[in-house]
């Protein structure tokens, strides 16, 4: 193989997987979106007259420390058992997303040529490498699905938010005064 066929194909390659990685910038772009719901969801919870002040205590935690307290303290605040439900269901889908994020984010991807696509996943803590796959399909399929999904996410919290507004402004039953 000469040196010019070589540095052309190191081009493409280039080129290929530039283009890959603007999708993983989507990826996370996205995703710090879907972050700043979810805390903004928490903190209007916990602090419903001055959100900003548990948003900026929020904004100090780990995504998976907000899925946590989003976890344990919104069904402490809405003792009901279909909001209940309703956060048991946001939460195992924000940590589904959180896991496939960290699956494109903390990888590293080279589009070789079209119909080859390596990953080198990143090391775990303390751990060696996860190793090394090579894909037939590009990953920018899967990454558009996760942006989707992420979408989907962000506007059912906004829903969800809604209902516990709807929540706060119900009147309370008198007590029974027998």
């Amino acid at each position: 193989m000469k040196k010019d066929d070589l540095e052309r194909r190191f081009n493409l390659s280039r080129r290929r997987t530039l283009d890959l990685y603007k999708h993983v910038g989507a990826v996370s772009t996205f995703f710090a979106g879907l972050e700043l719901q979810m805390i903004d969801v928490l903190a209007k919870c916990i602090n419903p007259g001055n959100p900003d002040r548990a948003d900026i205590a929020l904004s100090q935690l780990s995504f998976r420390q907000c899925v946590n307290a989003f976890r344990q303290t919104i069904p402490r605040l809405y003792p009901k058992r279909d909001i209940i439900a309703q956060v048991k269901k946001l939460s195992k889908r924000l940590d589904d997303i959180a896991s496939r994020r960290n699956e494109f984010i903390h990888s590293s991807w080279t589009a070789y040529s079209t119909g080859n696509y390596g990953q080198h996943r990143a090391r775990s803590k303390g751990n060696l490498s996860l190793g090394h796959n090579v894909y037939s399909e590009s990953p920018k399929k899967p990454m558009q699905q996760l942006i989707n999904d992420i979408e989907e996410l962000v506007f059912d919290l906004i829903c969800f938010e809604n209902e516990l507004k709807e929540e706060d402004s119900e009147p309370v039953a008198p007590p029974d005064r027998r």
